[in-house]
C-alpha cells in the first residue's frame, strides 16, 4: 500500500507546536492525542519544532513521545539545516506545517522546504505575534481577525 506521503516522496512532517498542542485547546484526552500521533506515525516521522520555551516543549515530547526542538528561533534557518543533515533528510523529504507567515513559512520557504499554512487554533498570541500577523495580513491583503 502507498501512502500519500510516501508516494509524494515525505519522510519527516514539522509542526510548529502551537498546531501540534491542540489536545489542550480542544481538551483532548491523553490516549486520543495518542492516538491522532500514532496515525501520524504510520506515514510520517514528526517533529515538533517550535519557538516556545523547552519547559512546555520538553513535557509535550515527554508525555506522547514526540521528538522536540524548542527556542528554535524561527525563521532562522542554522538549527533547522543542522537537524536536516543529522537525520539525513533532504529538503524534499519535509513538509514542515505551520500557523504563522513570518516564522514557520518563511523558515520553510527560505530553506526550500514544502509549507503548508494553517489557521492558528488559539486566539491567544504574545503582543509581538499578534503584530507581526497584522503586518503579514496588510501585505497580504488578507483579512485581520479581532
Amino acid at each position: 500500500m502507498i501512502t500519500g506521503a510516501s508516494f509524494f516522496g515525505l519522510s519527516s512532517l514539522i509542526s510548529s507546536f502551537n498546531n501540534i498542542s491542540l489536545y489542550t485547546y480542544y481538551k483532548l484526552k491523553f490516549s486520543e492525542v495518542n492516538k491522532v500521533l500514532e496515525q501520524i506515525y504510520r506515514i510520517v516521522f514528526l517533529i515538533i519544532y517550535s519557538n516556545a520555551l523547552d519547559k512546555k516543549v520538553k513535557h509535550f515530547s515527554e508525555c506522547f513521545n514526540v521528538e522536540a526542538y524548542s527556542f528554535c528561533r524561527k525563521p532562522r534557518t542554522k538549527k533547522l539545516k543542522d537537524l536536516l543533515q543529522e537525520l539525513k533528510y533532504n529538503e524534499s523529504e519535509v513538509v514542515i506545517i505551520g500557523d504563522q507567515i513570518l516564522t514557520d513559512v518563511l523558515l520553510g520557504n527560505t530553506v526550500g522546504i514544502t509549507t503548508i499554512l494553517t489557521t492558528p487554533i488559539s486566539k491567544k498570541e504574545l503582543i509581538f505575534t499578534r503584530m507581526m500577523n497584522q503586518l503579514s495580513a496588510i501585505q497580504s491583503d488578507a483579512p485581520i481577525d479581532s
